[in-house]
């Protein structure tokens, strides 16, 4: 009889075990009894040939029902961690088993933050960050004057957009991914500099869930992963990511780089170097006939990539969010002011000359995307 065992691998199966039945004593060939004469048509010396020793089943592994029970039960334990900082948008998402491979190596359940509810999901506006903080209500990583920072401290904040971050952390404490769309020509440099795996500094993070509407979700760690891929940029459903990406590129200030390396790239019919990318940068030109079916086409290519970072909190600073919702319930906004079209050129250019200096005095190895806030009036405040 075949013995069943339930010991179960990685893969909840067992190969079949086959082996070899024993020899019988009465292996010897008999002539039958209806001829007693002995007398046979075959050669008696064919018939004595040894028997095949018969391959027979010992056992086999099966899975156990309790086994099978708990691989599912850790399928959706996953998928309803996931869910967590899954954007409500589907068809602007990564899938779960690309998502999963890229957040696996860090801590899926969400950091433990010790708040009151009301506290812990109190939000805030661009502005009032602005105002209470310093800085530029515009910029992904504002540029907070050295007499402000000595002032209350802090210089360390990252504000993201779910329009173009959609795995950004939703839920304070929650891990997520960052996306950062950079130059060809620029990764390649900081690969061969110093291959940076972590981001420089542990940034203060806020998340606009809505217009207006910006939410601390903690103090985070950054470590790089890998680009999206010509086939993860390529599935169906991240046609609007692509969509998003590309009209961002190809329309705003801080797409210039990745502008440029396409045109380059066009015009020389090869990736340029370094050197010619730096030399074209120089121009007085903004590139603005790629347009952004270009960007599209390059990320599905490759020829352009976005960048991702893990996003994982490693703590919250509570007594800040609540100094800061105290602050802001009773904070009164100022009067919008009305900017003329005379300056809004040369206020556009001081704000791009502001935004150049901030990159080099913060000497990032990393080139970083500003993205643009959900309000036409942009502050800055020293």
């Amino acid at each position: 009889m075949a013995i069943v065992k339930t010991e179960p691998n990685d893969e909840f199966f067992r190969t079949i075990q086959l082996t070899y039945a024993p020899k019988t004593e009465n292996d010897e060939v008999k002539i039958e009894e209806n001829n007693p004469s002995g007398i046979s048509d075959v050669d008696i010396s064919e018939t004595l040939r040894p028997s095949k020793r018969i391959r027979t089943l010992e056992g086999v592994f099966v899975p156990r029902f309790e086994d099978i029970l708990k691989k599912d039960e850790i399928a959706k334990d996953v998928g309803d961690r996931l869910k967590i900082f899954k954007n409500k948008e589907e068809d602007f998402c990564l899938s779960d088993q690309v998502l999963y491979s890229r957040l696996k190596d860090i801590q899926l359940d969400l950091y433990p933050i010790s708040l009151e509810p009301s506290i812990l999901h109190s939000t805030v506006t661009r502005q009032f960050m602005c105002h209470q903080y310093g800085g530029s209500n515009a910029a992904c990583f504002p540029n907070i004057s050295q007499e402000r920072v000595e002032k209350h401290g802090y210089n360390d904040f990252m504000y993201l957009n779910l329009n173009l971050n959609p795995h950004a952390p939703q839920v304070p404490g929650a891990p997520g991914l960052y996306f950062n769309a950079t130059a060809r020509p620029l990764i390649a440099d900081d690969d061969e500099d110093d291959k940076v795996d972590n981001w420089p500094d542990l940034q203060r993070v806020y998340v606009r869930l809505e217009g207006g509407v910006w939410l601390k979700v903690g103090i985070y760690k950054m470590t790089r992963s890998k680009p999206l891929s010509k086939e993860e940029m390529g599935r169906d459903d991240m046609a609007k990511m692509r969509a998003t990406w590309g009209r961002e590129m190809a329309t705003s200030k801080w797409g210039k780089s990745m502008r440029c390396s396409i045109k380059l790239r066009a015009e020389l019919g090869r990736e340029p170097t370094t050197e010619e990318f730096e030399e074209a940068m120089k121009r007085n030109d903004l590139f603005e006939d790629v347009s952004s079916e270009d960007v599209s086409r390059a990320f599905l290519l490759g020829e352009e990539v976005i960048s991702v970072w893990k996003m994982q909190c490693v703590g919250y600073d509570v007594e800040f969010q609540k100094t800061t919702a105290a602050a802001f319930a009773n904070w009164t906004p100022p009067p919008k002011r009305v900017r003329s079209k005379a300056k809004t050129t040369k206020d556009e250019e001081k704000a791009d000359s502001s935004s150049t200096k901030t990159k080099k005095s913060r000497k990032r190895k990393i080139e970083v995307v500003e993205i643009d806030t959900d309000s036409d009036d942009v502050i800055e405040i020293d």
